[in-house]
């Protein structure tokens, strides 16, 4: 594992969406603060983190395919696209529906693109070191990590894994972890700041409680 600027990550996150920089010199790219905005328009859902939870520190790592399997899938809402398609909200649980289910009903069931996850399942079956790495986040040090970009590619290569009987929890762990490869992945990591969080808090049931005192009701119902 080696620390890696925010820089790094954000334009290879652009790169995979298609608008990556055209190459030439450093001082013809944009300054870390362009590259940011250019994302945070590209994936203002996915990337909101980045000034959410900033600042954030990152590394770049290669995860074995048991230890991709427990990261959970994008963040959104409850029983729509990706946690829908997750029993568990985990990126094995993805893969899991998938190898035992049907392309087109999954689809259907949860709006994920599961046609797309199968081609990229049969590639990584064949060349597994072609996909670009993935970028996750565990928004602070104690929680689970979570895959921002590359969804499709985490869990095609767990699925894969599974089809190839490299993945299967009757197998000794350390056999396993020799017998996956392991995938690139930049991870970043929130501060560790529970005063912050708590004080966030505090405000946000001061304010509800004024508003109820003086007789408004509260639009998310709290």
């Amino acid at each position: 594992m080696r620390r890696v600027a925010q820089r790094e990550v954000l334009e290879h996150w652009l790169t995979c969406e298609g608008l990556g920089s055209n190459g030439g010199s450093t001082r013809s790219r944009s300054n870390a603060d362009e590259t940011l905005d250019r994302l945070l328009r590209a994936k203002p859902g996915a990337a909101a983190f980045l000034w959410q939870d900033a600042p954030i520190r990152w590394y770049h790592t290669r995860l074995s395919t048991d230890r991709l399997a427990s990261l959970r899938v994008i963040e959104g809402p409850e029983n729509m696209l990706w946690n829908a398609l997750s029993s568990d909200g985990t990126v094995g649980g993805a893969a899991t529906r998938i190898v035992d289910g049907d392309a087109s009903t999954l689809r259907e069931e949860t709006g994920v693109d599961v046609a797309r996850i199968e081609q990229l399942a049969e590639r990584v079956a064949t060349t597994p070191a072609t996909l670009p790495d993935l970028v996750c986040v565990r928004r602070r040090p104690w929680e689970q990590a979570f895959v921002a970009d590359g969804n499709h590619r985490a869990v095609a290569t767990v699925v894969a894994a599974r089809r190839a009987g490299t993945f299967d929890g009757r197998e000794d762990a350390a056999a396993r972890r020799d017998a996956t490869p392991r995938v690139g992945t930049y991870l970043g990591v929130g501060a560790n700041r529970p005063s912050t969080d708590l004080r966030r808090a505090a405000n946000s049931v001061w304010w509800s409680i004024r508003r109820r005192l003086g007789g408004d009701s509260e639009p998310n119902g709290f």
